[in-house]
This record gives structure tokens, sequence and C-alpha cells, in this order.
């Protein structure tokens, strides 16, 4: 993954798909069970390493289990922090765009909103890896610009790295 692919979702509002990582405060390093639930139904009390997985809030639905959107993130910190765990990190998956499923459909809405765009055309499968980085400088600036460019990337399913 590169970071122009980071920089292209920022630009675009794309949320990423990760997991938030909490640890338990003043945990004796002796208790250890592991479970597989979502925050709602979490043992507080005798888990002292926990990850809940966060996805785009576009694709949550109540059926999704225990993957919660982003918009719950703070709700989900606040809950945790009052039962004695501290937030360690948010790891997160980027979408890789030089990767050659979603290098394509990039291709494809770069047709569909901007016309005929060059690299588009040239584009085959035996280019190397550099080609779709140079696809990818030259897209970043009309990205910035140009606001259905940026909702057609947002709203279009992609492949998590």
């Amino acid at each position: 993954m590169t970071n122009l692919s980071k920089e292209l979702c920022e630009i675009c509002g794309i949320e990423r798909k990760g997991k938030l990582i909490f640890r338990k405060r003043d945990w004796d390093g002796r208790t250890w069970i592991s479970a597989g639930r979502g925050y709602k139904e979490f043992d507080f009390e005798t888990i002292p390493e926990v990850t809940v997985d966060i996805i785009p809030t576009k694709d949550y639905k109540e059926t999704n289990g225990f993957q919660y959107p982003y918009t719950d993130i703070e709700k989900i910190k606040k809950i945790y922090n009052e039962h004695g765990y501290d937030f360690v990190e948010f790891w997160q998956k980027v979408i890789d765009f030089t990767s050659p499923e979603n290098f394509v459909r990039l291709l494809k809405i770069a047709n569909d909103v901007l016309g005929g765009v060059h690299f588009a055309t040239a584009y085959t499968k035996n280019k190397p890896h550099i080609f779709e980085e140079e696809a990818l400088m030259h897209y970043m600036p009309i990205a910035k610009l140009n606001n259905a460019f940026q909702i057609a990337i947002r709203e279009t399913e992609w492949v998590y790295g």
C-alpha cells in the first residue's frame, strides 16, 4: 500500500476498517480469559486486553454482529474507560488503490465521472506497479477539486488491505 492510497482515502472521506485496542488498567498479569464478544456483552472484570472491530459507518447494520461503526468510536472509548480500560491504539486497514482489483475500479470511476482519461485506456495488467502510482498521482489533484469524483470513490465497494 502506498501513502497515495491513504491520501486519496482522506481526500474522499473514506472511513477505514480497523480495531480499537484496549488494555485493562492495573492488570495483575495473571488473569487471562479470551472472549469474542462485542462491547455490549463484554466481561469487563476478567479480560485484560480487548479489541473492538470498527467498520465504515455506511456499512454498519444491526445484523453485523460484533462490528461497530465509526460513529460509535467515542462512545466505545468512554464505556471502556469507565470500566477501567485504557485506549491503546486504533489499528486500521486502508484501501490500496494500486492493487489490481481496486485499480481497475478506480479507472472505471475515472472514465465514468471524468470522461476519457488517458490512464484508463493505457492500463493493462502487464504494466509495472509504478504505473498505478503514477495514475494515483494524476488523480489526486482531480479528487481534491471534483466533488462528484470524491463521492463516486467514497460510495464504491473496495477491497481493504
